[in-house]
């Protein structure tokens, strides 16, 4: 659907710009979200038994009717975070602070 419109009765607004989502008269309750198609990024991460590379995904999604924007990054099975949007830069800057006093 294209952003802006409103593709089924359901539907609450109008999709937003960066949604990708082609919605359903029938889609259940639970999947009535606006999702962007996200970004894949392999990462390092830490394990009992070393670090292992895994693809983590980065994506926009807000449940339809509802003004709470959230990024997911995670694996999609074991590890995931969701972050309120208005939260996010607070997050980076913290990421960027503790890189920093590596030197990097």
């Amino acid at each position: 659907m294209a952003s802006g419109d409103k593709a089924v009765s359901w539907q609450a607004e109008p999709c937003p710009s960066w949604c990708v989502v082609t919605h359903q008269e029938g889609d259940p309750v639970a999947d009535r979200l606006h999702e962007d198609g996200g970004r894949t990024v392999p990462v390092r991460v830490w394990d009992p038994t070393g670090a292992e590379v895994r693809e983590f995904h980065v994506s926009i999604h807000r449940r339809d009717g509802t003004s709470r924007t959230w990024i997911y990054i995670g694996d999609g099975w074991e590890q995931r975070v969701e972050i309120d949007v208005v939260d996010i830069d607070d997050v980076v800057s913290a990421v960027h602070s503790e890189q920093a006093e590596l030197g990097g």
